[in-house]
């Protein structure tokens, strides 16, 4: 029987762990993966659309593409072509699914729930035969059918990670002075000092018998020599910066390193630019196809425009092999 759990005992269980779980069940890691997912969202836009298509649906549409990975599109008497979850159903000799299923209760589809996909070319292939009110395309991220999901909490879970050991080094980076007395006066003498110096006061006299230069000393100062050698926190957030320019990189948003060189050569500067785009240059290419195929059915334009083809190639001007300086 599930014995329900406060979380001070699911983190005590998931701290038992190497690397401990609770990081994938954090406010950071939610701050992370948000903020992760918008970023990637930046990399593509689509333009054409159709003029029907709302806010609400278009939102539906980056969600399906890049979560799940894929989304259905296909023509209702409500409301026209729409986007719209699905799940798949049968397979061709390829292992491909060959249709696909609509569960939504808010459409009434005239009794109709079960699409074939559409292929390019099917309308002259098929002729007479074809039938557009059974056919439904299928807008896919990546040929596996797979969206970024993975990509996300790998790097959510490492930047919530890191997020976590700079505010414990923020933490212990912090110290307050401590002072050691050796009898009551002293301490009292102590409490008393430390009042006036938060009160404000400009100036303080004291008794010098009562100082360390007695021959029986009435407190002692705790020192911490390797205060400023402990403080962690720039060396953090350049790892933070770093792990988050690998995400960049995974989902095609190019950037420079934040480990700059001071001079880097022609072949390098390139091939960090391959880096950025490689997996963005399939996603781009299978996700034109699949609107090739909704253009093609429903007779539209839509196409997919990479938003930072702008940073790449930037200096092909300078010679090969030469140097880019930073």
């Amino acid at each position: 029987m599930y014995s329900p759990l406060n979380n001070a005992q699911i983190n005590l269980y998931q701290g038992t762990f190497t690397p401990s779980e609770q990081f994938s069940d954090s406010m950071a890691f939610q701050f992370w993966m948000r903020a992760l997912y918008q970023r990637a969202l930046s990399v593509f836009d689509f333009v054409n659309l159709p003029t029907d298509f709302s806010e609400q649906e278009i939102n539906l549409l980056y969600y399906l593409l890049y979560i799940p990975g894929f989304s259905g599109a296909f023509k209702t008497t409500e409301y026209g072509t729409i986007i719209n979850p699905i799940t798949f159903k049968g397979y061709n000799v390829f292992f491909a699914p060959d249709a696909f299923l609509v569960n939504n209760p808010v459409l009434n589809i005239t009794g109709k729930k079960e699409f074939k996909i559409y292929h390019l070319g099917d309308k002259e292939r098929l002729g007479k035969e074809f039938k557009p009110e059974e056919y439904g395309v299928v807008l896919k991220l990546s040929p596996d059918y797979q969206g970024i999901y993975d990509i996300l909490v790998y790097y959510a879970e490492k930047l919530a990670n890191m997020s976590a050991g700079l505010d414990m080094n923020i933490e212990n980076s912090k110290f307050a002075y401590v002072l050691g007395a050796n009898s009551r006066s002293g301490k009292t003498f102590l409490k008393k000092l430390i009042d006036k110096i938060h009160s404000g006061a400009s100036a303080i006299i004291y008794d010098s018998q009562i100082t360390p230069s007695s021959e029986i000393d009435t407190f002692e100062f705790f020192n911490r020599d390797n205060l400023k050698n402990s403080y962690m926190v720039t060396e953090f957030n350049q790892d933070i910066q770093t792990i988050v320019n690998q995400f960049d990189a995974e989902v095609g948003i190019v950037n420079v390193p934040y480990e700059k060189k001071e001079r880097m050569t022609e072949f390098e500067s390139k091939s960090k630019q391959s880096d950025g785009i490689a997996r963005a240059t399939l996603w781009r290419d299978t996700m034109q196809h699949s609107w090739d195929e909704y253009n093609e059915l429903y007779d539209e334009n839509v196409q997919v425009v990479y938003n930072y083809d702008y940073m790449i190639n930037l200096d092909d001007n300078s010679e090969e092999g030469g140097v880019v300086n930073e």
